[in-house]
């Protein structure tokens, strides 16, 4: 079963939703909304060859479906070419945004949270989201993209911060259902990657804030660790993950995006929990929790 990654815009019977899956190489991706699931279009894409393999400078030729009646051909077609130039794969996109009796306004609606969807898919593949590639000693050896890194596997720099309060509990965030992978489990208060040239304290304080809206906190460097998990055969963790750990005692403003719900736990609940129920929680917090709390 090949691994999926999801993304929604908008509300109501004007959502839409993207779903991007894999096979082999290639890329599968559906778009979905309005009053009905159906398949009103499909568009494969292939890139071009290019002496220039940079992503803004590839383009793509494509073939078209559509049904009769149906008027999802041209978002198929910008999404296939779109996908296919900017991840240099093979790229099947179909496209089903039905509501019955649709007004402009509902049409209007409908398109612009398809754009939104295709955006964040394409995200993916843009510089900010690069990985720092490293060695086993954690010196840089490069750099990738974040799909190409999850999917060969390849060893890259990333980072966990722990956040206890002055009472001695744990903040741990349940991860959002749309995620890349480990999408609903319980975590850490924030993990990432550090951007290339970006320190880890650096990039651990942006993401707390970004994440939880947690500014300010002092983070300490408790430990480093690497770890491999395959998820399954087109996703895999492959990291040299450093923890860090700070203390705070204030309010958690989640992002949604990120994170669904959060909870403050006592060790004792933290360690019973992770005894009893491990396959609640992320790998790494797993793997890196029992150090931490031996740490306090």
């Amino acid at each position: 079963m090949s691994y999926r990654i999801s993304f929604s815009a908008g509300e109501g019977r004007h959502t839409v939703t993207a779903a991007l899956s894999f096979c082999g190489n290639d890329i599968c991706l559906n778009f979905g909304g309005g009053d009905k699931a159906h398949i009103g279009a499909c568009a494969l894409a292939v890139p071009r060859a290019s002496l220039d393999t940079a992503a803004a400078e590839r383009s793509a030729s494509c073939s078209l479906l559509c049904v009769n009646a149906h008027k999802d051909d041209l978002l198929a077609r910008t999404a296939a070419l779109a996908v296919a130039a900017r991840f240099n794969a093979v790229t099947v996109v179909t496209v089903g945004l039905h509501i019955d009796g649709a007004t402009a306004t509902d049409i209007a609606r409908l398109s612009d949270n398809f754009q939104r969807c295709l955006a964040q898919v394409l995200k993916l593949a843009q510089p900010e989201a690069e990985l720092i590639l490293v060695d086993n000693d954690d010196q840089p050896v490069g750099t990738a993209d974040k799909l190409s890194a999850h999917r060969r596997p390849l060893l890259h720099r990333a980072f966990s911060v722990f956040i206890v309060n002055s009472a001695g509990q744990m903040l741990l965030q349940k991860r959002a259902a749309a995620k890349y992978h480990s999408g609903g489990l319980w975590s850490n208060a924030c993990c990432s990657h550090p951007r290339p040239g970006e320190a880890v304290p650096a990039a651990a304080s942006r993401r707390l804030a970004e994440e939880c809206g947690i500014y300010g906190v002092r983070l300490q460097e408790l430990f480093t660790f690497v770890y491999q998990h395959r998820f399954d055969d087109t996703m895999y963790e492959y990291e040299y993950d450093h923890v860090l750990l700070g203390v705070y005692d204030g309010e958690v403003c989640l992002n949604p995006a990120e994170a669904a719900a959060y909870k403050w736990l006592p060790r004792s609940d933290v360690e019973r929990l992770l005894a009893v129920w491990p396959e609640l929680f992320t790998v790494w917090f797993q793997k890196a929790c029992p150090r931490v709390l031996s740490s306090l």
